[in-house]
């Protein structure tokens, strides 16, 4: 049978080693996400990107949206 503190010593290794890969691929990701101002947009269509409230656009003034607009008064 093996010893009972050698089995919660080697999870313990296992958990630690487990947990700093975890920290270590979270930094890289938090290190390399691109991160936006309010109401800033990326291109996306007018879209504002970010974590806070902001205003997008939801239509561009075009001529079909004009007829569109017309004909559905």
């Amino acid at each position: 049978m093996s010893n009972p503190n050698n089995d919660r010593r080697e999870f313990l290794k296992r958990a630690k080693n487990a947990a700093l890969a975890i920290g270590a691929g979270a930094a890289v990701v938090v290190g390399t996400t691109q991160t936006y101002a309010r109401g800033q947009t990326d291109g996306h269509g007018g879209v504002a990107v970010g974590r806070s409230r902001k205003d997008e656009i939801v239509y561009r003034k075009t001529p079909q949206w004009e007829a569109f607009y017309k004909s559905a008064l």
